[in-house]
């Protein structure tokens, strides 16, 4: 197989060829090229391949762990609902190893509702620790980025409540900037009055400085009023 140095997709294709269980020197530099690659270029190769070998390398427990979930978001692209069970049921072992991420992102995209749910029953349980509630913040926030709309609004909003509770403030907040989820103004605003550190009411202030709601604009004029160089920080990291 040959790819243009100018085809990345055909240079992703060339190197999810080259993967193997083994994890030769070959393979090992596809995995860290493909590690570099947009999501976009991943999709548009993964789905136009055969997703047999891909389930194989899943399947194999003996895989490296970068290796497994790369290959489990790879058939998120490649597979079809038989593999949204096998993502699932691999998922409950691998916790919140290095592949987790990738299975549980292949599972999204293979059966979203049924790993939105998981997702919010994650967030519900107090059992869950940390990594385990940063995991899902960071596939959800993959999903919603990548395919917008696919989940209903106030399923979108139990989940980001949640994470507004018990995640990092300040990742919460960001993410939500990122995605314009303007719809969780009310809650990011209440959150100021909250005892809080510098990192979290910048991350609150840039998310506002945005947000075309007339709750944002009011605590922005406010805090301009009170501390405007805080404000002027949070405009400055805006531009970075």
């Amino acid at each position: 197989m040959k790819a243009h140095l100018g085809d990345k997709v055909g240079l992703a294709q060339l190197c999810i060829g080259y993967l193997n269980g083994d994890l030769d020197l070959p393979a090992y530099d596809a995995l860290k090229t493909l590690q570099q690659m947009d999501d976009q270029t991943l999709a548009k190769a993964a789905s136009g391949m055969a997703s047999a070998r891909l389930r194989q390398l899943v399947k194999n427990k003996q895989v490296d762990v970068e290796l497994r979930g790369l290959c489990a978001y790879l058939l998120g692209h490649a597979g079809d609902v038989r593999d949204a069970v096998l993502l699932r049921e691999l998922l409950a072992s691998a916790k919140t190893g290095s592949d987790a991420d990738g299975l549980l992102k292949g599972w999204l995209l293979l059966d979203p509702q049924a790993a939105w749910d998981y997702i919010t029953q994650t967030l519900r349980d107090p059992r869950s620790d940390f990594l385990t509630r940063d995991l899902m913040r960071r596939c959800a926030r993959y999903y919603l980025d990548s395919h917008p709309g696919q989940i209903e609004a106030p399923r979108v909003r139990e989940v980001y409540t949640m994470l507004l509770m018990v995640g990092e403030l300040d990742w919460v907040v960001e993410d939500l900037r990122l995605l314009r989820r303007w719809d969780l103004t009310d809650e990011v605003v209440g959150l100021w009055k909250q005892d809080l550190q510098d990192l979290q009411r910048r991350a609150i202030l840039r998310f506002c400085v945005q947000c075309p709601d007339a709750r944002a604009a009011a605590l922005v004029a406010e805090q301009r009023r009170a501390n405007a160089e805080v404000v002027a920080r949070a405009e400055r990291e805006l531009r970075w």
